[in-house]
C-alpha cells in the first residue's frame, strides 16, 4: 500500500513563496516587509509569510503573465506565453511586465518603439533576414531599427513589394518609395523598345495599405497619437471602441485611462492584449484576431 500523501495547496504556496523570499531579496535593507496569509480552508491553518514588496511585484507579474497566457492559449489566441512572450528568455518581459525591459535595439521588447517619423506605434517585421520596426499607420512606410539613433536606420535593408495594380515598388530600408530604382525595374519588365514613347516615366504612386487588426498592450495606446479603434481580448467580438488618446504613467499611476470619442473616459490595466486599428470613426472593424480589420460602415 503507498503511503504517499498529496500535499495541500495552502502550506505548498506558503513554502513555495518563503523559500522566494528567503533566496531573493529586491528591497533595500530596512524597507518594511509586508505579511502574505494563506489559509487552508480544511483545518483553518493559516501559514504567514513575510516578503519585501519587490517581491509582491514578482508574485504580481506571475499573475498578469498567466492572465495573457490563458487567452493566447484559445483557438484564436497567438499561442505566446504571457511569461516570456514566446522568446523562451528568462527574467522576462512579456508577463513579468514589472521587471525592467530589455533596449529596442536588442529587438526582443515587447513594447515597440514608436515611429521616428509620426511616433505612431510600430510592429516587428523580418526583412533580407533582419528584424525590423515597421509603423503601423496606414499613410506612413517608416521603417527603423528603434535604437533611438536615425543614422542607424541608413544601413537597413531595402526590400520591395506589389501593389494592387500589380506594380512592384522599390524601397530604401527606412521605407521611403526609391523612384530609380522602380522606374529601372519597370524598364526591365516593360515592353519592347520599338514600342516604347520618349516620355519620361512617371513616378509610381504611393502604396496604399488596408488597415490590419494588430495586437498591443493597453498601455501601449499611449502611443498612438491620432487614436484608432481598440477592442480588449476581454471584450466581445463586437466590443470595438473608437479612441481619442490614452495616457498612463507607470510612475504614479495604476490604469491607463482612454479617452473615447463618445467623450467617456474608461480605465483599464496596462498589461493585457488588445487589438489596435487606426482608422476613423466612420468605419469600424469587424476583425477578431490580428490581420485585416475587415472595416464596415457605421
Amino acid at each position: 500500500m503507498s503511503t504517499q500523501s498529496s500535499t495541500p495547496a495552502a502550506p505548498a504556496f506558503a513554502q513555495a513563496l518563503a523559500e522566494l523570499a528567503d533566496g531573493y531579496p529586491t528591497d533595500p535593507e530596512g524597507t518594511a516587509p509586508m505579511t502574505v496569509t494563506v489559509t487552508d480552508p480544511a483545518t483553518g491553518e493559516q501559514h504567514q509569510v513575510t516578503i519585501e514588496p519587490g517581491q509582491l511585484d514578482w508574485v504580481t507579474a506571475l499573475v498578469l503573465g498567466e492572465l495573457d497566457t490563458f487567452p493566447n492559449a484559445h483557438s484564436d489566441g497567438t499561442g505566446h506565453c504571457g511569461h516570456c512572450r514566446g522568446t523562451g528568455l528568462a527574467g522576462g518581459h512579456g508577463g513579468a511586465a514589472l521587471l525592467d525591459e530589455p533596449p529596442v535595439s536588442a529587438m526582443t521588447s515587447v513594447t515597440p518603439p514608436p515611429c521616428p517619423d509620426c511616433s505612431t506605434v510600430t510592429e516587428r517585421v523580418e526583412v533580407e533576414g533582419e528584424e525590423v520596426w515597421r509603423c503601423t499607420a496606414p499613410d506612413c512606410t517608416r521603417r527603423t531599427y528603434g535604437t533611438g539613433d536615425e543614422d542607424d536606420d541608413q544601413d537597413l535593408p531595402p526590400y520591395s513589394e506589389t501593389d494592387a495594380d500589380g506594380t512592384v515598388v522599390c524601397f530604401h530600408g527606412t521605407g521611403e518609395i526609391d523612384i530609380e530604382a522602380t522606374a529601372e525595374l519597370a524598364a526591365q519588365h516593360g515592353p519592347g523598345d520599338e514600342d516604347q514613347d520618349d516620355d519620361p516615366l512617371p513616378a509610381p504612386a504611393a502604396v496604399v495599405w488596408e488597415p490590419e487588426a494588430r495586437e498591443i498592450r493597453v498601455k501601449d495606446l499611449t502611443h498612438v497619437l491620432a487614436g484608432g479603434w481598440v477592442r480588449l481580448y476581454s471584450d466581445p467580438p463586437e466590443g470595438w471602441r473608437h479612441f481619442t488618446e490614452a495616457a498612463y504613467d507607470p510612475d504614479h499611476d495604476t490604469t491607463v485611462a482612454i479617452t473615447y470619442s463618445d467623450g467617456e473616459v474608461g480605465r483599464e490595466w496596462p498589461w493585457p492584449q488588445a487589438l489596435l486599428v487606426h482608422a476613423g470613426p466612420d468605419t469600424i472593424p469587424t476583425a477578431t484576431r490580428p490581420g485585416p480589420a475587415r472595416l464596415t460602415q457605421r
